[in-house]
């Protein structure tokens, strides 16, 4: 494949040598990336479901069915080396 102009909404268009057959790439990752950030904002913000699918340039129940994905990302927090003297469970000192 070799790169052969953009299209009409400014994606890249690739073009077989052999076949002569063109088409784009899409990259999911950063179409990820863009939803997980505006879900971010969203949620710990005080914008409105409205006001968040506005940043995405869709409706709200679209907004809420692109980013139904993000409500199943689980933070990864790692050990961070240190021993501490005291374990708190449930905001009480043990």
């Amino acid at each position: 494949m070799r790169r052969k102009g953009f299209t009409a909404a400014d994606a890249q268009r690739w073009r077989c040598d052999a076949c002569r057959l063109s088409t784009t790439a899409d990259r999911v990752d950063l179409k990820r990336m863009v939803q997980f950030r505006s879900f971010l904002a969203w949620i710990t913000g005080k914008m409105s479901v409205r006001e968040a699918a506005a940043g995405l340039g869709v409706d709200a129940s679209t907004f809420s069915r692109k980013v139904s994905w993000c409500w199943n990302v689980r933070p990864r927090i790692g050990p961070d080396g240190v021993v501490h003297r005291y374990v708190e469970a449930d905001g009480t000192y043990l």
